[in-house]
């Protein structure tokens, strides 16, 4: 089920990449699919994906103590989310996790979020869902963009994109830089230990460059596109402020070198009337230098540690149609390696690169048919196979291997009106960092821990008339066996996490949303998604960490046909629970910020439109910790320059 796109949101299917729509046009995966609204994303200015993902029903968004800012839908874990660009996993399978920070939104033209019970072609380890982005067709990216963006503690950011048509092919450019001091730290911040009274959230600066190519072309009925981006960083990640680092094992880290390159290539096409056929290769290339300090003033590094990630990755997709019916094959299947190596700077040089490489394959069928013209029937079925090629000497974990199911129907009841029920089964095996890490002396390893096996759940009822749209999706999940965490005590130094499986938990919750355009340029939307989780079996406290009871947002948009706009976001997030120093669950505070965006368009010359605009995020600078000791921004004022050719 998904509600309807407005102007300018790309197909949601893992291969919105295509170009003519997907290889199977009417083939819906299953789960609840939200487009994410092109409008919304101009009027926040996006520096990076995560300004983008946090638009989404049920979108929960926070930044971890390792500097991370990631996704989670539905209640999921932090390695349960996929993210792809243009049909390729951007996750980094050491630790299936990607820093959404240090994803460039500008080379972004549209996607979506598909949470539930997802189809098992997204491949292993997506059991929270999926947030499925576009780079865009080479019809709407023929043109260009400039902007300019100055803001609060001392931002800059530039960026450029410009397309191209050369002969049968189409070439598209982009290219950027932001750069700022730090995020800026509400007035009334409460954090006792590693913050300043003045100025902004320690040790969060960044500086960031990124550039992207891709070209495209036609071969008779056959489409080839290749595309390459590198992203180049340096940042700090803020310490964790509500701990006294000593006696609590506090990181005082800064990313020194960060560097991530992906390259993508898609084949596509008919193979004879009845069968598409789409691959999709990519190599993923992530190097990081982490640098850990003696204390919060980062004058002396203590240690340091040097990582390298290389994958190659396939995924093949062949679409038949069988009378009424359509069949999807999918194989997926990556093989990784780790590298890395850890100590003082004095002695780093000299040590040898520990070695950890791992390969997954996926395999899917999906298979959909009308019943009638008002019923559809969806069933799915899959593998997932994961092998630690090699781990460093350390325990061999054998081999794991596990099955998915899912199965949807969807029933038009007229009037607008849509009916969609959908369940499955998933599992995720355990990362090679969460069975062998230790994160610079912050981890105990754990080479015994099993896959985790959820269960989801939901029910969809949707109306669409024209511009107005509403949605109500009530949804469960069971998971067992969770991958999770606890403290241990040392005797003779600092307590310690350690990876550890658990009986699991369960959640249930609600998720709405709806929008209408109640006058000429006014358009109003509401989001919001109520949920209740619990830990199954017995524990200190009967609550699941940062999993927040409500996560609600309202928003209304106004365009004059003079030019001006204005956008007002009301963002509301309530109690959730986070651990402690001693690994204790403590609630966390509420939240509800206003955000605001008001613009200027207007032509330069026939073709060319210039826009400028001002954007307060957080207006009334109020302070919320989505993480205990690790609070969101405060007021965050931006201004800019946009020129569309």
């Amino acid at each position: 089920m998904a509600m309807a796109a407005t102007d300018g949101a790309q197909d949601d299917d893992i291969v919105t990449v295509a170009v003519r729509g997907t290889p199977a046009e009417g083939l819906s995966p299953l789960g609840t699919r939200a487009p994410i609204d092109s409008a919304a994303v101009e009027a926040r200015a996006p520096v990076s994906v995560a300004d983008l993902a946090i638009l989404a029903p049920s979108a929960h968004v926070r930044t971890n103590s390792r500097g991370e800012t990631l996704l989670f839908l539905r209640g999921s874990g932090e390695r349960e989310t996929a993210v792809f660009l243009d049909g390729a996993p951007l996750n980094v399978p050491w630790d299936n996790r990607v820093d959404l920070s240090a994803l460039p939104a500008s080379i972004v033209a549209g996607g979506a979020v598909v949470g539930g019970p997802v189809s098992t072609r997204f491949g292993a380890r997506a059991t929270g869902g999926a947030l499925v982005l576009s780079t865009g067709a080479s019809a709407e990216r023929t043109g260009g963009q400039a902007s300019l963006i100055g803001g609060s503690e001392d931002l800059v950011q530039l960026d450029g994109l410009a397309g191209f048509n050369i002969g049968r092919g189409h070439l598209l450019l982009a290219a950027g830089y932001v750069d700022h001091d730090g995020q800026p730290l509400a007035d009334d911040m409460r954090l006792p230990f590693s913050q300043s009274a003045d100025g902004p959230r320690t040790n969060t600066d960044l500086s960031m460059m990124h550039g992207f190519i891709r070209y495209e072309m036609d071969m008779g009925a056959m489409t080839v596109r290749a595309s390459l981006l590198h992203v180049d960083s340096e940042q700090g990640v803020a310490p964790e402020s509500d701990r006294d680092p000593e006696i609590a094992n506090v990181r005082f880290w800064r990313y020194p070198d960060n560097r991530y390159t992906m390259g993508i290539v898609l084949v596509e096409g008919p193979v004879v009337d009845s069968v598409r056929f789409s691959a999709t290769a990519w190599h993923q290339v992530f190097d990081q230098t982490i640098d850990s300090f003696e204390s919060a003033d980062f004058l002396t590094v203590e240690d340091r540690q040097e990582d390298d990630n290389s994958t190659w990755g396939l995924r093949s997709m062949l679409d038949v149609d069988i009378g009424r019916s359509i069949l999807r094959m999918t194989v997926t299947g990556h093989v990784s390696t780790h590298r890395q190596r850890e100590g003082t700077l004095d002695e780093i040089a000299s040590l040898d690169r520990e070695v950890f490489r791992e390969r997954l394959v996926s395999g899917a069928v999906d298979w959909q048919r009308p019943l009638s013209e008002k019923l559809d029937v969806s069933l799915s079925a899959g593998f997932d196979w994961f092998a630690a090629l090699e781990t460093a000497g350390r325990t061999d974990t054998g081999d794991f291997f596990d099955y998915s199911l899912g199965a949807g129907l969807n029933y038009d009841l007229g009037d607008g009106w849509t009916l969609g029920l959908a369940a499955g089964r998933k599992a995720r095996q355990p990362t090679l960092r969460e069975l062998f890490g230790t994160a610079l002396n912050r981890f105990l390893e754990n080479p015994m821990l099993t896959p985790e096996r959820t269960w989801l759940a939901e029910t969809t009822l949707e109306w669409t008339d024209g511009p107005s749209a509403v949605r109500v999706t009530p949804y469960a999940r069971i998971t067992d066996n969770a991958l999770d965490q606890r403290t241990v005590r040392q005797l003779d130094g600092p307590s310690l996490r350690q990876r550890i499986n658990t009986p699991g938990f369960r959640l249930y919750g609600l998720e709405m949303e709806g929008r209408s355009r109640v006058a000429p340029g006014l358009d109003l939307s509401v989001r919001l998604t109520v949920q209740h989780a619990r830990p199954r079996g017995e524990t200190p406290v009967n609550r699941i960490a940062e999993r927040p009871s409500v996560i609600g947002a309202f928003n209304a948009d106004y365009r004059h046909p003079s030019g001006f706009g204005a956008r007002a976001e009301v963002e509301h997030i309530g109690r959730a629970w986070s651990e402690d120093a001693d690994g204790l669950l403590q609630p966390l505070g509420r939240l509800t910020r206003v955000n605001l965006t008001v613009d200027y368009r207007f032509a330069l010359t026939p073709g060319t439109q210039g826009e400028l605009y001002l954007r307060a995020d957080n207006l009334g600078d109020a302070f919320f910790e989505p993480q205990r000791g690790l609070p969101a921004p405060g007021r965050w004022l931006r201004a800019g320059a946009r020129i569309r050719f």
